[in-house]
C-alpha cells in the first residue's frame, strides 16, 4: 500500500478557517477505500454527516486519491480538504456530484426576493471535483450545483459536468446572520456539456484567479441575483465546444439518376406534392428539380425539435420560381418555409394547407445566381438569411427575416420548391441541431466589476463579452476575438436583436432577455484586438446613456471602431490602430458644463429647443448653409445663432 501524505494548507484564505472547527474526521475511518474504483458513496455521506452533526468539522484524509461516489450532499459549518485528491461523480449516476437546496434555484424571479435556506459557510478546496459526463447519460448532472451563501471554494479544479460545471444561486431578501457574499479564489473548470461558473447568486461574491475553459456553452455566466460581483484576474476562453449534432448531410456527388436517392449520410430523399410532384434527379452532381408544382423533398425520417439548417441553391431563370428550405414539417399541409421567391426572402407557416407569411425582406439575389439560404429554428423563435455564394456569410448576428412563432415543434426537414418553369438547382444540403450562442463571459447581473480579465472568444463566436446588465465596469485587461474567423464584435451591449435570447445554461433558461434593452451606468476601459467582423470592437445595440466607454482597438477590427449609437449622455474614446481602418473616435456626447452653470453642446443641425437649459450653448459641427448657424445659444426656451 502506498503511503499516506498529509497534505494541509494553514491559512487557507484571509483567515484561517481550519481555526474554526476542532472536529477533524477521515475518510478512510468510515471505511472509504479511495482506490479510485470502489463505490465509496456511503463511507464519504457518513464522514460528510458526522461533520454536520458534530456541528461543523474538517472531512480530510483523501491525500492525493480519488474517491468515487455517487450524489452527496452539501451541508454548513463543514470544510473539504481533498488534500491533492479527486472526487469523482460513479458511472451511470445521473445526477449532480454535489448539491443542496436545488429546489430553490429559480433563474426568473427578480433580485432579494427569495428564501435564505439553510445551506451557508462551507468550504470546498484542494483538489478535484470530476463529473465524468462521459459516463453519464441524463441530468441534471453537476459536479457543484447548490442554492447557499457565505460559501468558499479554494485551490479548487472542477472538471466534466455532463449538464455544466458549477451552478451556484442565492436570493434571500435583506442580510442572514453571516455574511452572504462566496469567495472562490484559484478556480479552474473545464470540459463540461455546459457553462463552466453559472454564478446565479449570491449578490457582491468575490471570484478570484478564475480560469473556465473549453465548456460546451459560456464560460461565465453572471445572473441577476449576483448582482455587484467582482471578478479578478479572469480568464475564460474556448466557448460553445459542443458540436451539434448532425441530421442531414448531402453533397449530390453520386452518379447521375432519376430521383434523390440516398444522401450522404443515408436518409433516403422524399418527394410529396399535393399535386404533380417536381420531377427530382441527379446530373454532374448536382439535385435538379424540374417541371410539376410545388413539393417538398424531405430528407430521412428524423424528427427535430430544433435544427439549424443551410442549402445553396439556383432558382434557375424565372423569378416566379421558389425555393429553399422546409422545417418542422408534419406533412405538405402544415409545415414552416424559409425560400427565395424572385427579390425575396419569405418565412412562412402552413396550416391545414393555408400559408402565413410571417415575413418579407429583399433577398438582395439577382435572377439565376447560386446563393445560400440558412434557416434556424428553436426556442418559438424562427430567423433566415440569404446570402449570394460567391459572398462571405452574413455576421451571425444578422438574420434578415425573423418571427417568433410555436405553432410546431417537432417536425422534419428538406427542401421547398414551387416551379413554374427551367430547373432549379440544389448543390448541398446540411441540416443540424441549433445551439444556442455561446461566449466566454455574458452577464446579465448588474454593477458588476471586472479588473484585470481576459475573455477569449473563439473563432466564428458571437462575441467575447455579451453585458445585458447595468452599471458594468470593465478596467484594464482584454478582449480578443480571434480573426480572421470571428465575425464578431469584442464586446457587444444589450441583447442581439432578432435572436433568441441568450441560454444560461442546459436545463434552466434566464428570463427577461426577449427586448434590445441597452445597458446604461457603465465603464469600460480595456484593449480589443483581433475582432474581424461586421461590428468592429463595440456593438452597442441600444446605448441606455450614463455610459463611459474608453477603448484601444488594435488589429483587424473589421475597418469600423464600433457600430450603434451613442447616447447623448455617454462619453466615448476609441484609439485605433494596427489594421483597423478608418480614424481614431473621439467622441464626447454629453454636453460639457462650464462652472456648473452653462453647458456647451453639438451635433450637426440646427439644435432642438427641447435641449438643455436658457443659457446653454450648441456649436453646430456640420458646415451651416447661412450666417449665424455656426455657435447657438438658448434663450427664452429657443436656441438663436449668434455666430
Amino acid at each position: 500500500m502506498a503511503q499516506d501524505t498529509e497534505i494541509w494548507c494553514e491559512n487557507l484564505y484571509a483567515d484561517n478557517v481550519y481555526a474554526k472547527f476542532s472536529t477533524h474526521i477521515d475518510v478512510k475511518a468510515w471505511q472509504a477505500k479511495l482506490d479510485g474504483a470502489s463505490d465509496d458513496t456511503i463511507p464519504l455521506a457518513n464522514a460528510l454527516l458526522a461533520a454536520s452533526q458534530a456541528g461543523g468539522g474538517v472531512v480530510t484524509g483523501f491525500n492525493g486519491r480519488t474517491c468515487i461516489t455517487g450524489n452527496q450532499t452539501l451541508y454548513s459549518n463543514i470544510i473539504i480538504d481533498l488534500q491533492g485528491g479527486t472526487i469523482k461523480l460513479k458511472n451511470g449516476a445521473n445526477t449532480d456530484l454535489f448539491s443542496a437546496q436545488t429546489n430553490l434555484i429559480d433563474l426568473t424571479t427578480p433580485i432579494s426576493t427569495g428564501p435564505t435556506g439553510t445551506l451557508h459557510n462551507f468550504t470546498i478546496c484542494n483538489g478535484i471535483l470530476d463529473g465524468n459526463k462521459a459516463n453519464q447519460s441524463s441530468g441534471p448532472s453537476y459536479p457543484l450545483r447548490f442554492y447557499g451563501y457565505s460559501y468558499k471554494l479554494l485551490n479548487l479544479e472542477v472538471m466534466n459536468g455532463y449538464s455544466g460545471n458549477i451552478l451556484s444561486d442565492w436570493n434571500g431578501a435583506g442580510s442572514p446572520s453571516d455574511s452572504m457574499e462566496a469567495q472562490c479564489v484559484n478556480i479552474k473548470t473545464h470540459d463540461s456539456n455546459g457553462i463552466g461558473i453559472s454564478l446565479i447568486g449570491p449578490h457582491d461574491s468575490q471570484i478570484v484567479n478564475a480560469v473556465p475553459f473549453k465548456e460546451g456553452s459560456h464560460c461565465i455566466y453572471v445572473g441577476a441575483h449576483a448582482a455587484s460581483s467582482q471578478f479578478t484576474t479572469a480568464h475564460p476562453y474556448g466557448s460553445g465546444q459542443i458540436q451539434p449534432t448532425q441530421f442531414g448531410l448531402d453533397s449530390f456527388t453520386r452518379a447521375n439518376q432519376s430521383s434523390w436517392g440516398v444522401s450522404d449520410n443515408g436518409d433516403t430523399w422524399a418527394n410529396n406534392s399535393g399535386g404533380t410532384p417536381v420531377t427530382a434527379a441527379i446530373a454532374s452532381n448536382v439535385g435538379t428539380l424540374t417541371g410539376g408544382s410545388r413539393s417538398y423533398l424531405i430528407s430521412g425520417s428524423e424528427i427535430e425539435t430544433q435544427a439549424d439548417i443551410k442549402v445553396k441553391v439556383n432558382a434557375g431563370g424565372d423569378n416566379l420560381n421558389d425555393i429553399g428550405i422546409v422545417f418542422g414539417y408534419t406533412d405538405i399541409n402544415n409545415n414552416y418555409r424559409a425560400y427565395i421567391e424572385g427579390a425575396n426572402l419569405l418565412l412562412d407557416k402552413v396550416i391545414a394547407g393555408v400559408p402565413t407569411n410571417l415575413a418579407t425582406v429583399a433577398s438582395g439575389i439577382a435572377n439565376n445566381v447560386d446563393a445560400y439560404i440558412r434557416t434556424q429554428w428553436y426556442g418559438g423563435k424562427l430567423r433566415a438569411k440569404v446570402w449570394a455564394a460567391t459572398a462571405l456569410e452574413p455576421n451571425d448576428n444578422l438574420w434578415t427575416a425573423s418571427a417568433s412563432d410555436s405553432t410546431y415543434t417537432t417536425g422534419k426537414a428538406g427542401v421547398m420548391v414551387r416551379m413554374n418553369s427551367g430547373t432549379c438547382n440544389v448543390y448541398s444540403y446540411v441540416c443540424k441541431d441549433a445551439i444556442p450562442p455561446s461566449v466566454p463571459i455574458f452577464i446579465e447581473a448588474d454593477s458588476t466589476r471586472w479588473f484585470n480579465c481576459v475573455a477569449d472568444s473563439p473563432p466564428g463566436g458571437v462575441a467575447g463579452v455579451v453585458v445585458l446588465g447595468t452599471g458594468f465596469i470593465w478596467h484594464g485587461g482584454t478582449i480578443i476575438g480571434n480573426s480572421p474567423a470571428a465575425h464578431s464584435p469584442g464586446i457587444q451591449i444589450g441583447q442581439l436583436i432578432n435572436r433568441p435570447p441568450f441560454q444560461s445554461t442546459n436545463v434552466y433558461q434566464s428570463g427577461g432577455l426577449t427586448t434590445a434593452a441597452g445597458v446604461t451606468r457603465s465603464f469600460l476601459i480595456t484593449r480589443i484586438s483581433q475582432c474581424d467582423g461586421d461590428f468592429g470592437c463595440l456593438y452597442l445595440l441600444n446605448d441606455s446613456g450614463h455610459n463611459k466607454f474608453d477603448l484601444i482597438a488594435d488589429t483587424q477590427s473589421g475597418g469600423i471602431a464600433y457600430t450603434g449609437t451613442p447616447s447623448s449622455t455617454s462619453d466615448m474614446e476609441i484609439i485605433t490602430f494596427g489594421g483597423i481602418a478608418g480614424t481614431d473616435v473621439h467622441k464626447l456626447n454629453s454636453g460639457v458644463q462650464v462652472a456648473a452653470a452653462t453647458t456647451l453642446y453639438s451635433g450637426t443641425g440646427v439644435p432642438s429647443n427641447a435641449l438643455g437649459a436658457n443659457g446653454d450653448y450648441y456649436f453646430r459641427t456640420d458646415t451651416p448653409g447661412s450666417a449665424n448657424q455656426r455657435l447657438y445659444v438658448r434663450s427664452a426656451g429657443a436656441y438663436v445663432g449668434i455666430l
